[in-house]
């Protein structure tokens, strides 16, 4: 088989002010866009700032900056949660290594507390790899040591998902024949980040719209068309592909004529 020619060269990318960059990972950290963006991760002041562009090769503007307590770098862009995460190796403000994973918002920002799984004594995690090593349908990490080269650690992903407490309130209750309406829902959230996903406001059999994205845990629909009589509201929270099941609440709202 041919293998044909192959050839690279060297494109000088303009430096950040400020920013001397270390590990750089691509992948669509704003769920709002299908275009790639760029992280660039630096050291500031034993810190490390993750910091997300759009068209980094061009104009880099920057879309989201975060910056999480000690040293993370990462090495690996995937799914763990709803949004894009970083995994990466970790050392703590205390010295401590191990491997962490750090959420991604949706928004080209990411929670600045990471998931820290400290490694055993001895072991310091150096390099790491992501992939369904037990074909469980969730994410492994396995880990390189720099002090036990002969040895790999292997991560296996034991999360379970679970209910969420899901509520529904609402603006006006009794309310009128033709006024406005607006039901909010509240998924209350995980330790590490907001819950993630949609919720689908129901009046009875029917929808009040199409889903609505969750922002900080919560989501809210407004209608004027409620008839005049007694509606039995519901907010069916979609659940995620890793920390939350299905789950949904009811509120009975009253119009009057």
């Amino acid at each position: 088989m041919a293998k044909g020619t192959r050839s690279f060269s060297w494109t000088f990318v303009r430096s950040v002010p400020s920013l001397p960059p270390l590990p750089v990972l691509f992948g669509t950290f704003e769920d709002s866009l299908s275009t790639k963006l760029a992280l660039v991760v630096a050291s500031n002041n034993g810190n490390t700032q993750l910091k997300v562009f759009d068209n980094f090769f061009a104009n880099r503007t920057l879309i989201g900056s975060t910056t999480v307590s000690g040293i993370f770098n990462p090495t690996s862009a995937n799914h763990f949660a709803s949004h894009l995460d970083l995994a990466g190796t970790y050392t703590d403000p205390d010295g401590n290594t191990g491997v962490a994973i750090v959420f991604g918002n949706g928004d080209g920002t990411f929670n600045p507390d990471p998931l820290f799984i400290r490694d055993p004594p001895g072991y310091a995690s150096q390099s790491i790899f992501v992939a369904d090593f037990n074909g469980d349908n969730k994410l492994d990490i396995v880990s390189g040591s720099s002090t036990k080269p002969n040895e790999l650690e292997v991560l296996l992903n034991s999360s379970n998902p679970k209910t969420p407490a899901v509520s529904v309130t609402s603006s006006l209750n009794p309310s009128t024949y033709g006024e406005t309406v607006t039901f909010t829902a509240t998924v209350k959230p995980r330790p590490l980040n907001w819950p993630t996903e949609s919720v689908t406001f129901y009046s009875g059999p029917n929808r009040l719209g199409p889903a609505v994205k969750l922002e900080n845990g919560t989501a809210s629909v407004s209608t004027t068309k409620l008839e005049p009589g007694t509606h039995t509201i519901t907010a069916e929270y979609s659940g995620d592909c890793c920390d939350y099941l299905p789950a949904s609440a009811s509120i009975s709202q009253v119009v009057n004529k």
